[in-house]
């Protein structure tokens, strides 16, 4: 399956619709919140997809060293 640029927008755009649409009424202190030990919060969560959203692009590209960040 070959992927283009026009492709990669469209999912991006459902993605970033996704996320807005649910975050639009989310309390301000959601980013915290713990569902439970061991489990990544909401934050955890968003730069977790940030990291392979990044990685996936600079596999993409065609960017040298794309390796995901560690989290914090």
């Amino acid at each position: 399956m070959k992927i283009d640029n026009d492709s990669v927008q469209v999912y991006l755009s459902a993605i970033a619709f996704r996320f807005t649409y649910l975050a639009k009424d989310l309390p301000s202190n959601f980013a915290n919140f713990e569902a439970g030990q061991g489990l990544r919060t909401p934050l955890e969560i968003l730069r977790h997809m940030t990291a392979v959203l990044n990685f996936a692009y600079k596999q993409f590209e065609n960017i040298e060293e794309a390796k995901p960040k560690e989290l914090d």
